[in-house]
């Protein structure tokens, strides 16, 4: 029984383990994932600013002073704070995943140690019933001095 339940903890704790590492390669990906998007919103920012630059060029209006300028600097500011709390949410993402990993590590260490208990408490109670087993079988031997009657002259053992 102690055999099985060692088995038993060790599979588990391989589970936490597994369980660990992808929670940590889930961070990799929201990191990773979070570093594209805000890639990608920096391109766009770049394409609509050149975009806005030339058709109010085209326009004729002056591109680097005024309200134009203020307008410009306004979107380019809009999509620097998306770029930038995208940046954050995947960071956040990725912690969280780091923490779930730690969590899993821990886990699958308790359980490791629930494990060597258990392998130790079985081989404990294998010996205590032997030793139980052993002094039985010698009490009921005729003419064992765990059994001998105290006559005169013999003492019964304690």
């Amino acid at each position: 029984q102690s055999r099985f339940q060692n088995a038993n903890l060790k599979y588990s704790a391989k589970i936490s383990d597994y369980n660990a590492q992808v929670a940590e390669n889930n961070a990799i990906t929201a990191a990773n994932s979070a570093i594209a998007d805000a890639d990608t919103i920096e391109r766009q920012r770049k394409i609509f600013l050149s975009q806005e630059t030339a058709q109010r060029a085209a326009q004729g209006v002056v591109i680097n002073e005024g309200s134009t300028l203020e307008t410009l600097g306004d979107a380019a500011a809009e999509f620097e704070l998306e770029r930038l709390n995208r940046l954050h949410q995947g960071e956040t993402q990725s912690r969280a995943h780091l923490a779930q990993a730690g969590q899993d590590r821990a886990n699958s260490r308790g359980l490791l140690a629930q494990a060597s208990q258990a392998r130790t408490s079985g081989t404990i109670g294998a010996l205590t019933s032997l030793a139980s087993g052993g002094y039985r079988i010698a009490r009921s031997m005729p003419g064992s001095v765990l059994t001998a009657q105290a006559l005169p002259g013999n003492r019964k053992l304690r």
